[in-house]
């Protein structure tokens, strides 16, 4: 008893810090359709069909245990498309921008990370199937990486990674194996959009009043853009009609089939892209079509686990001398696996952050909090 009060007090006393700074710092991130909530529910919560691959989620009410909770209505970012939202940012001030800033990020169900990272053990200790695509991973940039997130919360026998804030999303152990119909498509969630805050005004609007996204090419070929372009809703609400933000070859990007697969968008607050003044950070996606080009700064080749910089702002903060959009951080920095370092495939990145260093204080205490709750 003594034990469960005491982690009462302390969830309590985190959530006062929250509040003490304003729009507080937890997480909002969607999950691909390949996810196994699209047939059976949000983990019993919302039935089967209530939700929409534009769902953007906080796990905030799971301190009671009851799961994901939909911060915004069911396609507020697809536009009610048969697609998904792909990346997210709420915009951060070019101000707080460092290259010193630590990473949060998501990877996708292929993707491991060395030998000794934590997405390695996330991978190699799956029940049925792995689960680092569910969970959040941190990187300093000294070549591994630490688990910041996880789906299910739960620490697996033999995994020696820590407890770490829960999600709620679905991993292997937390839907039955064999599933029963309607079949999941997946026995792992796949979190694939990310930003560390979420509305504390309640659902339906996002905390700093607007949403910067990137959409899957088929949604965004059905509103006229592509999977490369940002978009805005600089209402922050959902928008049957996102306004362009920033064009792919603004970015730096070569022409061609080209998917934003994460995003993290420093604008000054007009909500209008002004090169070498905002700055993009984004990573593309597997096919694309950049991928493989020489980076300006490096000259190593661009994969799918690089953090790329917007061209104007490689020029303006790095002194590139090309155009073209530039590495900010290698792929090998975050602890994953690369064919420049002699893998057999690039692991990708598709979900990230870059939070100022006191958001990791507030979210990690919440989680130590939520782990002595759990013990």
């Amino acid at each position: 008893m003594r034990k469960q009060v005491d982690g009462v007090k302390g969830l309590a006393a985190g959530l006062v810090v929250c509040a003490a700074v304003g729009h507080a710092q937890a997480i909002s991130f969607s999950i691909d359709s390949q996810s196994p909530e699209w047939t059976v529910g949000v983990l019993g919560v919302a039935p089967a069909g209530a939700i929409a691959p534009g769902d953007i989620f906080t796990p905030v009410a799971s301190y009671a245990g009851v799961g994901l909770t939909p911060v915004a209505p069911p396609g507020v970012l697809t536009m009610n498309l048969p697609g998904e939202v792909d990346a997210l940012s709420f915009g951060r001030a070019p101000a707080s921008f460092s290259s010193n800033h630590p990473a949060s990020f998501s990877l996708d169900r292929g993707s491991a990370g060395l030998a000794g990272t934590a997405s390695a053990n996330e991978f190699n200790f799956g029940v049925v199937a792995s689960e680092q695509s569910s969970d959040i991973f941190r990187s300093t940039f000294n070549n591994t990486n630490t688990i910041f997130g996880d789906g299910d919360g739960a620490v697996q026998f033999g995994n020696p990674n820590p407890a770490a804030f829960p999600l709620n999303v679905g991993e292997p152990a937390t839907f039955p194996f064999p599933p029963q119909p309607p079949f999941p498509p997946s026995l792992s969630s796949d979190l694939d959009a990310l930003d560390l805050r979420f509305n504390t005004n309640g659902p339906g609007g996002s905390p700093t009043g607007r949403t910067f996204l990137s959409l899957d090419t088929a949604s965004a070929f059905g509103l006229g853009f592509s999977g490369a372009d940002v978009l805005i809703d600089p209402a922050g609400i959902g928008t049957a009609n996102p306004l362009l933000y920033a064009l792919q070859g603004q970015l730096g990007l070569l022409p061609g089939g080209n998917d934003i697969d994460a995003l993290v968008v420093y604008d000054d607050g007009d909500n209008l892209y002004q090169p070498g003044r905002d700055i993009v950070l984004f990573s593309l996606a597997p096919g694309s079509s950049h991928l493989g080009q020489i980076d300006p700064i490096s000259g190593v080749q661009i994969n799918e686990g690089d953090i790329l910089i917007d061209g104007a702002a490689a020029q303006a903060l790095l002194g590139s001398v090309s155009p073209n959009a530039a590495i900010l951080h290698t792929a090998e920095s975050l602890g994953l696996r690369t064919m420049r370092a002699g893998f057999g495939g690039n692991d990708n990145l598709n979900a990230m952050d870059v939070p100022e260093p006191g958001s990791y204080l507030i979210l990690s205490t919440i989680a130590l909090v939520m782990a002595r709750r759990r013990g």
